[in-house]
């Protein structure tokens, strides 16, 4: 587990850079190519351990910059909040039920810098 979470971080740290140092040499978009990379993650959430989504997710923002791309972060964390809702359940007891991924939202903005807010 422990492992696992090193071996993210150092792929992330050496890997992403790399990436888009190449893109920014092309001139090709950054953005779209990071969005690719957020989805990849969000998509994973469900399957990260809930005591390593926050640190996997911060170590991901701050290498990417995470005053440009904490918000992109936060909205696709949110559409699949969003997306992933029983159908049958009515706004209040959504609210009142605070998934998951809506505190992890609040989480990984509070452990951010209020700049990248």
């Amino acid at each position: 587990d422990n492992y696992s979470l090193q071996v993210v971080a150092k792929t992330v740290e050496t890997v992403i850079p790399v990436l888009l140092e190449t893109k920014e040499a092309r001139g090709e978009s950054c953005f779209e190519f990071i969005a690719a990379i957020l989805r990849v993650f969000v998509d994973a959430l469900p399957h990260i351990p809930r005591h390593r989504q926050l640190p996997v997710f911060k170590h991901l923002l701050t290498t990417l910059d995470s005053e440009t791309y904490l918000h992109a972060a936060l909205i696709m964390l949110l559409e699949q909040c969003v997306l992933s809702g029983d159908k049958k359940t009515t706004p209040s007891k959504f609210v009142d039920a605070a998934p998951a991924t809506l505190l992890f939202c609040l989480t990984l903005a509070r452990c951010l810098s209020a700049l990248d807010q």
